[in-house]
């Protein structure tokens, strides 16, 4: 294997062929200027606070009227006979403490039926983000073992495997979709923005999903054909759009070359970038059987 060559999409945003000063790998909000704000009702409280129901605060004023016309009545008086026994017991009086808790109950259900809110102004964001196509080798070649890992030596998928679902998962606001490629280019994912399932999808891939070969083109040219079609669903309302594409050799199969994929995607204006796996020298290539599994 030669020394591989990476280029990873740069911090600058690409449109078109056109640089931005814009960052491509952080989150990329932009509010409508033309969407609508949400203005808070007026407000007599402090704080930002006000009442849905402010006519109910006028069933406090029963608590004075009644207060009145409990101080106006002539108080009864219970007489129990044979109350001697009780004479020298200690005298307990509540006082006024009953009807104040009577008071403060009442108080307090008069407000709550008042609905007391706090509103705060509401901004409508709009965020835009990319449509981003990840063009994955799964050809042979990438079971070679020219990485370490905690656990001893893996090979290039498992090497990339964990790189590429971070870059997933750190782009809340893109869609991102997947193809696998190896003798033929398959769709795994449509553009998508279920990042944590998709994710998943990329921790199940596996050598011997597709054939034998290496198809660079073919995978190029599905990645580009289907951004092409989301642009045209969508009708433009996506920042942008490029390609990722993932592998380790050189093409050996299928119909498109990569010259030919690469000047599809320019006359599209679609940016391609794209990552090696892989180490320079002689790297150890484990045997595995039809199913993929590591035989020695």
């Amino acid at each position: 294997m030669g020394r591989v060559v990476s280029q990873s999409p740069p911090a600058s945003n690409r449109q078109h062929g056109r640089r931005s000063s814009r960052s491509a790998g952080g989150l990329l909000q932009e509010a409508d200027e033309g969407s609508p704000k949400v203005n808070p009702a007026p407000t007599f409280l402090p704080g930002g606070w006000t009442l849905a129901d402010p006519l109910w605060l006028l069933a406090l004023l029963l608590l004075p009227l009644a207060a009145w016309w409990r101080n106006r009545r002539p108080r009864p008086v219970l007489v129990i006979p044979r109350v001697a026994r009780w004479a020298g017991a200690p005298a307990v009086s509540l006082g006024r403490m009953p009807s104040l808790l009577a008071a403060l109950g009442f108080a307090v259900l008069v407000i709550a039926l008042a609905r007391p809110q706090q509103l705060k102004e509401k901004k409508q964001v709009r965020q835009k983000g990319y449509d981003i196509m990840l063009a994955i080798d799964l050809s042979p070649s990438m079971l070679a073992e020219d990485y370490e890992g905690p656990l001893g030596r893996i090979n290039r998928l498992q090497a990339i495997q964990p790189i590429v679902e971070a870059f997933i998962l750190r782009r809340p606001t893109d869609r991102i979709g997947v193809v696998v490629y190896g003798g033929r280019a398959y769709t795994l994912s449509p553009l998508t923005f279920d990042h944590d399932w998709l994710a998943r999808q990329i921790q199940r891939l596996k050598i011997g999903l597709v054939e034998d070969a290496t198809a660079v083109g073919d995978g190029l040219g599905l990645a580009v054909t289907r951004l092409e079609q989301a642009e045209k669903d969508k009708g433009g309302q996506r920042k942008g759009a490029f390609v990722i594409l993932l592998t380790d050799g050189s093409n050996n199969s299928g119909v498109l070359a990569p010259l030919q994929a690469a000047e599809l995607a320019r006359n599209r204006g679609i940016p391609v970038y794209t990552i090696g796996a892989g180490r320079p020298g002689i790297v150890p290539m484990p045997v595995v059987d039809n199913a993929g599994r590591k035989l020695g």
